[in-house]
């Protein structure tokens, strides 16, 4: 229970990848959360949620150095976050959901994989153990149509070098992503558990552009086009987000 009212961040304290020593050494965003929750020194603070801390990580280490400010406005958010058992588990659940049914169809349409896009985003939420395997048939028909289509596209590469190029860049990541998304199901199917193979998905997931596309509702052409733009955020309510009061409580 954190009793005391966050501190502020020094407003020209900038995120670092990694881990850091000291705070006058750096900080990298779940650094910034353990000194914001008067918490001793470390990436892995006491208050902050297994399965949320485990993703910020990846996230910070996987961006540039522009782009990993933008994790700032939220830090304070995760104070106070760390669950139970039960709990941690069903939020990793929902970032291997998130990952299988929304980034991999955003990728699959990219690729020109409509049906396939449109069947993964039909199957069911995945929230657990019957569910991932409900889910399997889905992602493993969009990975096999991802992978023919790669193929495909490699042996037409004829009149245009450079759209071939284009389309087997498409239908490869697509192919890749839906790897993981069933690599992913089935480690979570096998878990016991905090659920880490659905964390270790939502992990893969961090490293793909479309994730942000997905979850800011835009074409992965606009969100490449805006990715780094002033005031842009990899979030759902990006910009619009509300600022956090520092003069609040947590409790």
């Amino acid at each position: 229970m954190i009793s005391e009212p966050l501190r502020r961040p020094p407003e020209t304290i900038q995120l670092q990848q990694g881990t850091h020593e000291t705070f006058e050494e750096g900080v990298c965003a779940m650094e910034l959360v353990a000194w914001m929750a008067h918490e001793k020194h470390s990436d892995h603070p006491q208050c902050a949620s297994l399965a949320i801390g485990e993703f910020v990580r990846i996230l910070n280490d996987d961006f540039d150095d522009e782009s990993r400010q933008m994790l700032s406005p939220y830090l304070g958010r995760i104070v106070g976050t760390r669950g139970t058992s039960d709990q941690e588990t069903e939020r990793s659940w929902k970032a291997l959901d998130w990952y299988c049914r929304v980034s991999l169809p955003a990728w699959l349409r990219s690729a020109g994989l409509i049906a396939e896009a449109g069947a993964v985003e039909a199957t069911a939420p995945i929230v657990g153990r019957a569910s991932a395997l409900a889910a399997q048939d889905s992602l493993e028909r969009a990975q096999a149509r991802a992978e023919a289509a790669r193929a495909a596209v490699e042996v037409a590469a004829g009149e245009s070098a450079e759209a071939a190029t284009a389309a087997a860049e498409a239908t490869r990541a697509a192919g890749e992503v839906a790897a993981r998304a069933v690599a992913g199901v089935a480690g979570g199917i096998a878990a016991v558990g905090v659920n880490r193979d659905a964390m270790g998905a939502a992990r893969a997931a961090t490293a793909d552009a479309a994730w942000a596309a997905a979850m800011r509702g835009e074409t992965l052409e606009a969100f490449q086009q805006t990715r780094n733009a002033p005031g842009a955020l990899y979030s759902v309510a990006g910009r619009d987000a509300p600022k956090l009061n520092w003069d609040t409580v947590k409790s």
